[in-house]
Formats: structure tokens, sequence, C-alpha cells
């Protein structure tokens, strides 16, 4: 079998195996026969056609020496003769074993499966010999070019009829970039976003196509006009005019909730994109819903009064002084089977949940989908939890091609190509891009804010501004509410919508890093407004308004929250000037912990205990450092000693050496006896780390203390170690 592709390059291949027609015009001439399968042409003809310029005795020289070259060429590797030829004809044996690109292309007919059509469009992955402009293979070029234009308009047609919106977006953009006139495929592509209920996309595409044609001093016809501006009457919900980036297991999640439920809460911090996933999940479920789907957007309000008023304006009815709004309401949606969309909730949470109650238990066929940083407690409500995008993880190594695809990351470089065209990730920039997502929490709102600075900001200055990150992320949208438009004031709204107690609390959990337990939170942040039987029931009100994250583990459940947050906290914590309070509390809370652990880090059950000081670790390095930059000397040392075995048994030498180092600068605070512990654990420290100089030293000064102060057994133990040491070295 010769196998022979003209698309997109020469190439010539005979069972498998390549055949190399060496010579430019052999070649030209042997894809003009193969082309012509089973056409005789004169030999006279062919020479004045591929040799015009020279005389007719070179012409027919040079056309029998490439006749020559690609009967030598083929034999070597077939026995079959595809060239038939005498002294006056030339043609190539239509009945051989052979297969061509251009006839398999031009074959597929119009009465076809979608499938087969795709099969034939993928051959064409380029133009007709690229790099040859005789002049048959530019009218060749022409005319490939034309089919494959009519061919994958007939496509798009066919997939359309199918709903294979997937795709028609892949083909599409295909013609776009290959065809000359490309409004069918703008058109295609634009009703394959609206069917998928992306109406930004929809949107961005006719921009694109406008632009295009603007260049040529065009405009779009009235049809693709109408497409692109089109709305349906029963989706009465906003067009994002951004793109929306990954959620594909939270869209699938949401959509499956509301097929089960009436009542779908959609939580989580703001800036997360409760607002986003909402309207985007319409595109999903918009068949269980043949009555229609509303946006009612609450953001402005600030009267909860005005809530049923809204929804009824929205609906376009009629008010009446004889029934109140919420049976106009009732009636309304009595026999209708729809969606409305609650959005931003949390400030009218009383006025949203009573009305919602009641329009639930009215009209049987009505579901809710809220949006709102706490849940509407409302009898049925199923209470859905929206995370932050995906980010990449310090510990693994991606490509760039994976990279590219981590939701948190596209959106950065999607949101900073809009600000400055041609942003693109690149080996040099991956690193910070990684460390600005991470250091945003995946948060959407703060990876935008951040993205919108890179037309005045390097990607790497702007990973070195974020320790001043709200202030650097400050520049959103005019458009937006004013609590939109700053990471900071997206913040602060939740802030405000606390009661008393509440902030108190949200603002001193500010003292603890890397998490913390009831127990913790309990002793630390009570006082002065609030008591310790009050935490657990302010801890879940700050749970159920987003502001604080539940992570239960085999043992014992935890707490943290987003860096994010914990910073505006730290910044509450400060401004209440009680941080410093605060912070003492949490090195007496952990010291404490710690002394209560110390017997037990020798025993053989000794893993439960080094795996909390381990899951601590955070907070525990957080004291060492209050203690040190608050020059608390006895506490610095008596907690870095208290955890000898757990530096040593961990592994965490290093480490533990350099708390020694800086703890010991205040050694004169300190009592004797816990200088001269903490002078034995960092000799066994040293020891680890084989500076056994330095593990003499420090182990010969604490038994001089414990001589010293008289103490026996510790003299004992001692002079024990000593002798290991110098047995071990």
């Amino acid at each position: 079998m010769l196998e022979v592709r003209l698309i997109s390059k020469f190439d010539v291949k005979c069972e498998g195996k390549p055949v190399i027609i060496s010579s430019r015009a052999a070649q030209s001439l042997f894809a003009y026969l193969i082309l012509n399968a089973g056409t005789s042409y004169r030999r006279e003809k062919l020479a004045g056609m591929f040799w015009p310029d020279t005389t007719e005795e070179k012409a027919r020289a040079y056309l029998r020496h490439e006749l020559w070259r690609i009967r030598k060429t083929l034999s070597s590797k077939s026995n079959i003769n595809y060239l038939l030829s005498d002294d006056i004809n030339v043609s190539f044996d239509s009945s051989a074993a052979y297969w061509l690109d251009v006839t398999a292309f031009i074959k597929v007919g119009d009465r076809v499966s979608a499938d087969e059509l795709i099969n034939a469009l993928s051959i064409v992955e380029g133009e007709f010999l690229p790099g040859f402009y005789e002049e048959w293979t530019i009218l060749e070029r022409d005319h490939l070019q034309t089919l494959f234009e009519q061919k994958i308009t007939c496509l798009l047609e066919m997939l359309e009829k199918e709903k294979r919106w997937n795709e028609i977006i892949d083909w599409a953009e295909r013609s776009i970039s290959s065809t000359q006139d490309s409004e069918a495929a703008y058109r295609s592509l634009m009703i394959a976003y609206d069917a998928l209920g992306d109406r930004a996309k929809v949107a961005s595409t006719y921009e694109r196509y406008a632009k295009a044609l603007h260049e040529l001093e065009l405009e779009p016809s009235e049809e693709t006009r109408t497409l692109a501006f089109k709305r349906n009457p029963k989706l009465n919900i906003p067009i994002l005019l951004t793109s929306f980036i990954g959620r594909e297991k939270e869209l699938k999640d949401v959509a499956n909730l509301l097929a089960k439920s009436r009542l779908v809460t959609l939580t989580g911090s703001g800036g997360v994109g409760k607002t986003r996933l909402a309207i985007h999940v319409v595109a999903d479920v918009l068949e269980l819903f043949p009555d229609g789907v509303w946006f009612l957007d609450l953001a402005p309000l600030s009267d909860p009064a005005l809530v049923p008023y809204t929804l009824v304006n929205l609906l376009g009815l009629r008010q009446s002084a004889e029934i109140s709004l919420t049976e106009i309401l009732i009636i309304y949606f009595r026999l209708r089977n729809a969606l409305v969309i609650f959005d931003n909730c949390e400030h009218l949470i009383e006025a949203c949940a009573q009305l919602v109650n009641l329009l639930l238990i009215s009209c049987e066929n009505l579901s809710i989908l809220a949006t709102s940083r706490e849940a509407l407690r409302v009898s049925g409500e199923i209470h859905y939890r929206v995370p932050s995008l995906a980010i990449p993880k310090a510990e693994i190594e991606f490509t760039i091609d994976e990279f590219s695809n981590m939701d948190s990351v596209k959106l950065f470089a999607e949101r900073a190509a809009v600000i400055s065209p041609g942003f693109a990730i690149s080996p040099q920039n991956a690193l910070a891009i990684a460390q600005i997502c991470q250091r945003l929490d995946g948060i959407p709102l703060a990876i935008e804010l951040a993205a919108a600075r890179i037309n005045v900001l390097t990607v790497q200055q702007i990973l070195k501004r974020l320790d001043d990150r709200f202030n650097l992320l400050t520049d959103g949208l005019r458009t937006a509410l004013p609590r939109q438009q700053t990471l900071r004031a997206t913040i602060d709204w939740s802030y405000s919508l606390l009661s008393e107690k509440e902030r108190i609390l949200f603002r001193r959990l500010a003292v603890f890093t890397g998490g913390w337990t009831l127990e913790a939170a309990e002793k630390v942040c009570n006082g002065e407004g609030i008591q310790s039987g009050d935490v657990l029931n302010l801890l879940s009100q700050l749970i159920n308004k987003s502001l604080v994250v539940v992570e239960t583990e085999e043992l014992e459940t935890r707490y943290r929250r987003l860096e994010i947050i914990r910073e505006f906290a730290r910044e509450k914590l400060i401004e209440a000037t009680e941080a410093g309070r605060l912070q003492d509390r949490h090195l007496a809370f952990f010291l404490k912990k710690a002394e209560e652990m110390e017997p037990h880090l020798a025993g053989t059950d000794r893993s439960a205990y080094l795996d909390y000081l381990e899951r601590e670790l955070d907070n525990i390095r957080y004291a060492l450092e209050w203690s040190i930059s608050a020059r608390k000397g006895e506490e610095s040392l008596r907690l870095f000693g208290t955890l000898g075995s757990f530096w040593f048994v961990r592994r965490h030498y290093l480490e533990g050496v350099e708390w020694f180092r800086r703890a010991m600068m205040l050694r004169e605070m300190a009592w004797k006896s816990t200088q001269a512990k903490a002078l034995r654990h960092a000799g066994n420290l040293y020891f680890a780390l084989e500076n056994f100089s330095a593990s003499r030293n420090v182990l010969r000064e604490s038994l001089e203390i414990y001589r010293e102060i008289g103490d026996e057994q510790e003299i004992l133990t001692g002079l024990q170690l000593l002798e290991v040491l110098e047995a071990g070295r």
C-alpha cells in the first residue's frame, strides 16, 4: 500500500516506510499525477506545464529525468509499477493499491454522519502542498479550501441539530482561524455558548467578530447582531461580561442538588464566586424550570421591607391595595414551575428567610437558589459551601500545560491578558503566579484584583507587594458595589454584619496560626466581653457566616480560616489594642499544653502526644516568636526546653537549635534551672547534627549550672550524656 499525503506536507510512505523523492520538480510532478490518477497526459503537455521557461527539447528531457527519478525511488520500495507511460502519454495507475489524503477528504459527500464528516475534516491539518507555488497547486489549494469551508459549515449545522455544543466550540474556532468568511462560524460559536448559558462568552465572541470586521470597515449582519443580543423571556438572569473558569465539579454538584431539593443555598467567603456559580449553573438546570428563571439582586438593598417589593417589580407584577405583596407573589408562582435566585442575602438574612419559607410552603413547584455568606436556616434547605479555586501545591511539580489549566492560574492569566494583551504564562513567571494564587487562597476576587495590576507591575512585583495586599488589591470595577471593589471592603462587609460578641471573637482568633481547637479558643479568647461558655456558639456563628473553616480530623475537630481573613482580623485585633494581651494568653496556653505533654514524650505511647505538637507547630512557633520579641526570657527558654524531646524525636534539629540560639539571648531573665534544661536539650540537638564541639560545650555548661544549684539527679544525667558523647564520637 502506497500512502501519500499532500495536505499540510508532502509525504510518501510504502508499507509504512518513508519514500524519499528528493527532487522538488519530481515531487510536484508526482503529486499532480496521483491527484489525477487514471488520467493520461501527453508528454509535451506535462513538459510545457512544469518547465514553461525553457525550450521544448530541454523540457522533455527534464520530464524524462524526473519520471526516471520517481520510478527508481518507488521501485526500490515496491515491485508495483505505479506510473504508466509510453512515448506519448504518462499517467498514474488508478487500479494500483494506494491511499491519497486529498481523495479521502473529497470523496466524503453530504449524506454522511457528523462523526464521518469530523473524520474527513480532521485530515485537513494545513494547506495543500505548502511551499509549492506552481499555478496548478495554487488552483488546487483554492479548490480544497472552498470544499473545506463548505464541509465545516455543514458540520456545524449537524452539530447544532444534535446539540453537541462543546464540539461546536472546537470546530467553530478552527473554522474562524482557517477560513475567509467566518461569520457563520462566529454565529455557531455564539449559539453554542448561549446554549451552555455562558452569555459572557456570547458577548465576547460578538466583540471579537465586530473588531475583525471593523478593521475591514465592515459591520456584522443583522442576523448576527440579533443573535448576540437576544434574550430568552424565560431566562431573566444577568449576562456575565467575563468568562467563567473551571468549577466543573461545583456546577455538577449544585445542578444535582437543585434536581433533588427546592431550596439550595450557596455559602462561602466574600469574593469566592457564589453569584457567578449561581448564574452559570442555570444552563444545566433550565429544562427543570419551563416557566422561567429570575435573578433577584439584593446587594443594593438596605431595607428588609423592600425584599418582596423588589421581587414583585422584577416579575413586572401589578401591585394592589387589596392584597399584600407576598400574596401577589404566591398567586404568581403557585402554578408555575420556576426558579428564583436570591443573590446576596447575608445583610437581609431574616427577611429573605421569611419570604423564601413562605413562598416554598405555598408554591409546590417553585425552587429557590440563594447565595449568602451564611445559610438561611429554613426547613428543607441544603447548604452548599463554595470552595476557593484550586491552587498549585508547592510539593507537586507540574508541566506548563498542567499548570496553565489549574483554575486559579487560568483565571489570573486570562484576566491579566485582558489588561495587558500578550500576557502569557511562561517558565519565568510560573512560580510567581503559583505563589500569588497560594497566598490569595484561590479566592477569585482577590486573584482578579491582583491580575488587574499587571499593567503597572510585573508578576514578581505583585507577589512581593502581597505583604501589603489590602492596599495592593484595590483596583475593582467602578460598576461594582463599593463593598466589591476592593478586597478589604469585601471582608469588611462581612465584619460589619457581625454582632458585637461575634466581632470580639472574630478578631481574637487572629492570634492563632495554622488553626486551633475549641479548647484553645475557649482558654485564649474568653474575658472582657465574652465568657468561655459563649465561645462555642459564637464560633458556630462565624463558621455559618463563612469566616471560619471547619477541619474534621480523626481525633479532634480543628478550625482555621483563609489567610486573607486572618490578616484582616489581625488588623482589627491591633486596632482594639488587645493584641499583646491575647498573645500573652496564647503563649501561656501552649506553654501549659507542652508542659502537660512533656512527661509522655519519653514513653512508649508518645506518638499521639508528638502528633498533637506537630499539628500545633505553627502556634508553637508563633508563641516562641512572641516570647522572644516581648523579651520573656523565662517563658521562651521554658517552652524550648519543654519541647526538647519533640525537637529531637521528630528530627527538627536545625529549627530547634535556631530557637535555642535566639532564646538564650534572654537567658539572664530565666531561672538557672530553666537555663540548664534548655542547654541540655540543645546539646542533644547539636549531637544529632554531628556538631560535637558545640554539643560538648553546652552540655558542660548545663552540668555546671546543675552543680551550682545542687541537683544530684541532673548532675548524674549530665555526666552520663558527656560520657556517651565522648564514646560516640
